[in-house]
């Protein structure tokens, strides 16, 4: 059997990479003989990922943006003639909030499959925020073409259906809570390289800009930094996450966007530091997060990780945003969820303090909650193996 794979895969985006290796490694463990093709934004970063997954039949490369014209178009149009089923997702991958570009995108791959009259899945995506008419439009009738709805949290669901989805929705998670961690000697090394692997609490940062946030608000995170490292003897180690660059308004020579980022914290920072440069895959990013005491992550991925991994996790987030809110509610943690657009250093530095003066208590919750997000994000896969299983029959 031939799947078709489709989301943000090889955009340089840790997250989307680690949706992208936790469905391959799950699907072909439930579904014997399959074969994979794969849609990616960068042919040779989903090589790199995938070199040692051997069901991975084809890599279609698309562009984006200035890129667009580059694409693989006669692959992409054999890929929906040769195989047997199409699956959008996961992935926050309706949502018009960064821009415009992704909700047509993966509505013209729905209505693609349609045409060559396969088996349409929507797997775990994330729907929000939309608030474009024209997108609302879009993402209907992207859902109601699919033959089976799967969505990462209640909200997408809800919203689904107050845009006028007729289908049935299922609630599961995201695909990255059945990820598994890769502890090795390339992740010790870079640990021992940023002295993760010392006595003494460790704090993990994943910051981004992707929308605006005052210089007086990243002020504030780097004061309450600056002091839990003062007086904890903290190990600040920043996480970048997209490790792409911003070729929408800035040169493609660029630093990737979320080195850029922290880096721009990192010059108001007094306390010592480290940034993870060096490429790593979502399984060593996973090990090295699991070595943390908290994380503090403006990366949805970032806490999905840090849950997994049993981590205590604080949530930075735009205001609106909905996606790190629909999942830290459901984790039970939603005291810890920071607005950037409001960052208040007094009260942040206290939530870090009482976590990191209860770590033990803190990782047992986040722990239990694990488990119950990892059972939810098995739904999604269930619905999924058993709607492939049917159309192999």
């Amino acid at each position: 059997m031939k799947i078709f794979l489709i989301g943000w895969f090889g955009a340089g985006n840790i997250g989307d990479e680690a949706i992208l290796l936790s469905e391959l490694l799950t699907i072909r463990s439930r579904i014997e003989g399959i074969r994979f093709y794969v849609l990616s934004f960068n042919h040779e970063r989903t090589k790199r990922l995938t070199y040692d997954i051997p069901e991975v039949e084809r890599i279609i490369g698309f562009g984006s943006k200035g890129r667009f014209f580059k694409s693989d178009f006669r692959g992409l149009l054999s890929a929906f003639k040769n195989v047997d089923a199409v699956i959008i997702g996961g992935g926050g991958i309706f949502q018009d909030l960064y821009n415009y570009y992704p909700v047509p995108f993966f509505t013209s791959m729905a209505l693609l499959a349609r045409l060559f009259r396969k088996q349409l899945l929507l797997h775990s995506v994330g729907i929000g925020p939309i608030s474009h008419f024209i997108s609302k439009i879009l993402c209907r009738i992207a859902a109601n073409s699919a033959h089976s709805i799967s969505v990462r949290d209640p909200e997408s669901r809800e919203l689904l259906l107050e845009i006028g989805v007729n289908k049935e929705i299922h609630v599961s998670a995201d695909p990255v809570f059945l990820l598994r961690s890769a502890r090795n000697d390339k992740i010790e090394m870079l640990m021992d390289k940023q002295k993760m692997n010392n006595n003494g609490p460790v704090i993990g940062i994943c910051v981004q800009n992707l929308l605006f946030w005052s210089q007086e608000n990243k002020q504030a995170l780097a004061d309450a930094l600056d002091v839990i490292a003062g007086e904890k003897n903290v190990r600040l180690v920043f996480l970048p996450f997209g490790v792409y660059q911003d070729d929408w308004f800035h040169q493609e020579k660029s630093e990737p966007v979320d080195i850029a980022a922290s880096k721009e914290l990192v010059g108001m920072l007094k306390s010592k530091h480290s940034i993870f440069t060096s490429y790593t895959t979502p399984e060593e990013i996973m090990a090295a997060i699991g070595r943390l005491d908290l994380i503090i992550s403006m990366r949805l991925h970032g806490i999905i990780m840090g849950i997994t991994m049993g981590v205590p996790v604080i949530a930075l987030t735009y205001v609106n945003e909905s996606k790190i809110r629909n999942l830290m509610k459901r984790a039970g943690r939603e005291e810890d969820v920071f607005y950037v657009n409001n960052m208040n250093t007094e009260k942040l530095l206290t939530r870090i303090k009482n976590i990191l003066s209860s770590n033990d208590e803190f990782k047992q919750d986040i722990r239990e909650k694990a488990i119950y997000l990892k059972r939810e994000a098995e739904k999604s896969i269930e619905v999924l193996s058993g709607r492939l299983s049917l159309s192999v029959q």
